[in-house]
């Protein structure tokens, strides 16, 4: 179980602590947690204080920036794991330099089934305990429509119902074409 209080103190500690440079790491395929614990010492050579890392939580599998956040409670698995990300902290904090987390909040990724909150929100509507976490209007009556930017999801109405938006979006698509293709 994790002290409240020497999280804290290890909190104002950190927040006391001289900066002179930041360098943001981009994480992923070519950047996990064992390759940034061996930049430790060019980062150190460079002046450089703090390292700011990308999103490092599990995300959208083969994610190229990390945005698409699916689970907060743990490390993206192709980064490394839990023991990979405590070595690479270990290995930056004995060359003095800080840890900056992208920790985003307000991100969540709903690629395929990776994100079991909004697979249940997709199954249960307004009653699941997760709905609330998602921008989700319920209210409308027409046919609606998920769009999803950089992992935040959101319902509009669709004006005239969904045959009126596909007519205007992929004119090209005809009744034939649906026919054809089933």
């Amino acid at each position: 179980m994790i002290d409240a209080d020497v999280l804290y103190q290890q909190a104002v500690a950190a927040l006391r602590r001289a900066r002179r440079a930041t360098y943001r790491l981009q994480l992923g395929s070519a950047l996990a947690f064992e390759a940034v614990a061996a930049l430790g010492p060019y980062l150190d050579a460079l002046g450089v204080s703090d390292v700011y890392l990308s999103p490092c939580f599990r995300s959208g599998p083969g994610s190229s920036h990390g945005y698409d956040v699916t689970d907060h409670n743990a490390f993206n698995p192709e980064l490394g794991s839990a023991a990979d990300f405590d070595g690479m902290a270990a290995e930056l904090g004995a060359r003095g330099l800080g840890l900056i987390l992208d920790v985003v909040p307000n991100h969540m990724g709903i690629a395929g089934d990776a994100n079991p909150w909004w697979l249940d929100v997709l199954e249960n509507g307004p009653a699941s305990p997760r709905a609330e976490f998602f921008d989700i209007d319920w209210t409308p009556a027409r046919v609606a429509l998920l769009l999803t930017a950089r992992g935040i999801t959101r319902v509009r109405p669709l004006e005239g119902g969904i045959d009126a938006w596909l007519a205007h979006n992929f004119p090209f698509v005809t009744e034939d074409l649906v026919k054809k293709s089933l």
